[in-house]
């Protein structure tokens, strides 16, 4: 018969052997986790699609020689509790990561951004395609989304038709994965930030009363009339003073805007025949906005200029030339537009 004491040693070395085990199994995972991932120091691009699993995205990273021990890996990513918010998008891995450095990476970063540029005055069209040639989305999906209501509604502005006018002109950052309605939605929620800003900021001032939506169709006519920084509320007077007189708007961009196509030549017939955006044939403001506008002609829309111009014509040089009346308006016509016309023949 053993002794009460040789059973209760044996178990004690049994649990200390275990413990110890433990132990040297824990000090081997802590050293595997922050090894260096790979091999080099070259980043690797790896590209992580829409609804890949955790198992499929250690799969990927063992076939770009980023992981060793893929079993491990998995098993210490379940353990941390994070391996089910992977983000999709393309991705550069640093192989001089360590594993834990990886994982942080992958369900962290939305991967790789693609810088892009949206000018003051580009129209919807103009915008989704700047988009489309950086590889962010595709057209057809942005005409889908023209007139989707969520959209509309997300810009804040009441009786908008169209997501005309709502894409703010601003330099963005995306993420290569990003569909187009989250990109359509992030530049929108960045307009209804900013018209927020600006009404908080900017009380109406002169000119006529006009509700938001107004207020956005005058800004992008603003937008594409503006050659210079210091017309622009020189333009939203003449503008404002047209529409306080019931005077029909008579701005050519709105008149290219109603034409499919057009080839850059406007003519007397385009002037002449009637469509909903010929501010020549039609009292009041187009429909809908013709552009994007930037802050500064918001700005002018919301602060005109106070001066008693009704009309404007280009000299030629990206400024305007300004006129009171018909006369004075038909002498800065002849002078900028006829007279060098003939003499360059």
């Amino acid at each position: 018969m053993k002794r009460p004491g040789f059973l209760f040693g044996g178990l004690a070395s049994k649990r200390i052997g275990l413990l110890l085990g433990l132990l040297l199994l824990t000090l081997n995972l802590i050293w595997l986790w922050n090894l260096p991932i790979g091999q080099g120091d070259e980043p690797i691009r790896v590209r992580i699609e829409r609804g890949s699993n955790f198992s499929q995205v250690v799969q990927q990273l063992r076939e770009a020689n980023l992981i060793q021990q893929p079993l491990w890996f998995e098993f210490l990513a379940r353990l941390n509790g994070r391996h089910h918010r992977l983000q999709a998008g393309e991705f550069q891995l640093d192989p001089r990561w360590n594993h834990a450095a990886l994982l942080n990476h992958l369900v962290s970063s939305s991967g790789l951004q693609v810088r892009v540029t949206i000018p003051e005055g580009l129209s919807y069209q103009q915008a989704t395609a700047r988009l489309v040639e950086q590889g962010l989305g595709q057209a057809n999906r942005y005409d889908e989304l023209f007139t989707d209501s969520a959209l509309r509604k997300l810009s804040g502005i009441q009786g908008l038709k169209t997501l005309e006018g709502v894409i703010y002109p601003e330099t963005y950052f995306i993420a290569q994965e990003s569909s187009e309605l989250e990109i359509l939605s992030l530049m929108i929620q960045e307009f209804n930030n900013r018209f927020i800003q600006l009404r908080l900021e900017t009380p109406a001032e002169g000119g006529k009363k006009l509700s938001d939506h107004q207020l956005l169709i005058l800004a992008s006519m603003i937008e594409k009339e503006t050659g210079t920084a210091e017309d622009r509320p020189l333009i939203a007077g003449v503008f404002h003073n047209r529409l306080r007189l019931g005077m029909k708007m008579q701005s050519d961009p709105t008149v290219i805007y109603g034409i499919s196509n057009f080839d850059g030549n406007l003519t007397r017939k385009h002037l002449e025949t009637p469509t909903p955006f010929n501010t020549y044939t039609e009292m009041g403001l187009p429909p809908t906005p013709i552009s994007n506008p930037g802050w500064d002609s918001l700005h002018s829309a919301l602060q005109p200029a106070s001066v008693k111009y009704l009309y404007f014509v280009a000299r030629g040089d990206g400024s305007s030339a300004f006129s009171r009346t018909l006369r004075e308006h038909r002498r800065a016509v002849w002078k900028y537009q006829v007279q060098p016309h003939r003499n360059s023949r």
